[in-house]
């Protein structure tokens, strides 16, 4: 008997690694590691420069790449990725490419049903290893619970690919449409973090000053996340240096998932 009980729990023991291993942890990246892709490896930018990434956006999104080129354009040793405009459905890939699919502002409910439909049209793994579909400021009413039905439901159709989620960006406004789309972060931050997805924590990173200051304001007994003027070219979108920050924080993420099997 004792034989088959000192099995039974080796075998439990290594049915427990295997799901850890499988499972994982959570990958985030927020305010507090945004810029840590200034210290990576040469190893882990070799790793990066083999990524393949679907990108959904609109405004914001397209700030971001603005700064990911000048980046690359810089010292493409250091930010390998190349951005290339992307079909509604891939054709030819190739490593070291960020695929850049400018859907404009449809409204929520329509973004994930496009973001979900691009997947199903072939964006997914081979074709790249990475999917992120972003939300603009515009958006403060996007459903949560469709979001991550929507998103979970990809994850489980195309397991060898990696599904990001992000937050919604926010504003320098001090009004009720921050407080939504921090209704709509927490609740994201607080299932990535249970769930162990991966998450790029837009909003956190732009409700950070250079200086290390937490924009917020209270309403309706909240503390609520503003975009650091700082970042902001007209209160919503991103100047020069709110782009370069997120693109660094965009290279940040990528570079972690490129470091993980």
């Amino acid at each position: 008997m004792y034989p088959m009980i000192r099995s039974l729990i080796l075998a439990m023991f290594l049915l427990s690694c295997v799901k850890s291993h499988v499972d994982g942890a959570p990958v985030i990246v927020d305010h507090a590691n945004c810029n840590s892709i200034e210290t990576a490896t040469a190893a882990n930018i070799a790793a990066l420069g083999k990524m393949k990434v679907f990108f959904a956006h609109a405004s914001v999104g397209g700030n971001i790449l603005s700064g990911m080129n000048e980046l690359h354009t810089q010292n493409p040793g250091q930010y390998p990725l190349s951005c290339e405009p992307a079909k509604e459905s891939p054709e030819t890939t190739k490593d070291g490419s960020l695929y850049e699919y400018n859907r404009g502002n449809p409204g929520a409910e329509a973004k994930i049903s496009i973001f979900a439909q691009c997947i199903r049209n072939g964006w997914h793994s081979p074709a790249v290893n990475v999917v992120i579909n972003k939300f603009c400021y515009i958006d403060p009413d996007a459903n949560f619970d469709n979001y991550i039905a929507s998103m979970s439901g990809i994850e489980k159709e195309y397991p060898s690919t990696r599904v990001v989620y992000v937050t919604i960006p926010i504003t320098t406004q001090k009004d009720a449409e921050n407080l939504k789309r921090q209704k709509f972060n927490k609740r994201l931050r607080n299932w990535a973090n249970q769930n162990n997805k991966v998450l790029f924590d837009l909003a956190d990173i732009e409700a950070w000053s250079p200086d290390g200051k937490h924009q917020t304001y209270s309403l309706q007994g909240n503390h609520v996340e503003a975009q650091c003027d700082e970042y902001s070219a007209d209160g919503g979108h991103l100047n020069h240096q709110g782009q370069l920050r997120l693109a660094k924080a965009m290279y940040t993420l990528l570079a972690q998932l490129a470091a993980r099997p």
